[in-house]
């Protein structure tokens, strides 16, 4: 009688095992379609968008978010004036939290190889990154810093920043460096520091700091 229930218990454990393997296979599937679609992404860009005269533009714009430098120097300029020194704050600490989660979690977490490492087809317009691409560090701190202009600062500064974001996180597509859901997971990245940085400099006790 023992041995029956074992076997019985043996044949459960094989089923579920059986369904966890096809659910696994399922969900590889679909990965294996959305990564497709990543590529197929760039690829095409690169064979419909990309132009002599435009290659320079872009190559200028991708390189304003070089290690989030444009926005460091603009958030650095508006905490030197008095007036905007909380738009500086705000700007400040959204790029401090873009740039915890992306570079220093995520990044070294998910490991994602470059998409011009992984489609052999694909050329990159700019030099290669040294790190990894899931998810893109220049969506992240352009976001970021203009989510935070866009929602406190007047609307002729907040929205040029974030149409200037909007172009610089296109434009990790446009020279190769990216996937495209490199760059949308570090827009929703940028946005939410961005707005978790407004709620901060809003709150009671920070706003008193820059009231006098």
């Amino acid at each position: 009688m023992q041995i029956f229930f074992i076997a019985i218990r043996g044949l459960r454990e094989r089923r579920l095992w059986g369904k966890i393997e096809e659910e696994t296979a399922r969900e590889e599937e679909k990965m294996n379609g959305w990564l497709k679609w990543d590529g197929e992404i760039l690829l095409w860009i690169q064979e419909h968008v990309r132009a002599g005269g435009l290659n320079g533009a872009m190559r200028a714009i991708t390189h304003l978010g070089d290690a989030g430098a444009f926005w460091i120097l603009l958030a650095v300029a508006l905490l030197i004036v008095k007036r905007t020194r909380w738009l500086g704050a705000a700007c400040a600490s959204a790029l401090a939290m873009g740039a915890l989660a992306t570079n220093v979690l995520l990044k070294n977490l998910v490991h994602r190889i470059r998409p011009y490492v992984a489609l052999e087809n694909l050329s990159i317009l700019v030099s290669e990154p040294s790190d990894w691409s899931f998810p893109s560090g220049h969506a992240t701190a352009s976001f970021a810093a203009a989510w935070a202009l866009f929602r406190l600062a007047p609307k002729k500064v907040g929205v040029p920043a974030l149409l200037l974001a909007i172009l610089i996180a296109l434009s990790r597509l446009y020279v190769g460096v990216h996937y495209p859901t490199d760059v949308l997971a570090g827009a929703a990245i940028g946005i939410l520091s961005g707005e978790s940085s407004v709620r901060l400099i809003r709150s009671r006790r920070v706003s008193r700091l820059f009231e006098n």
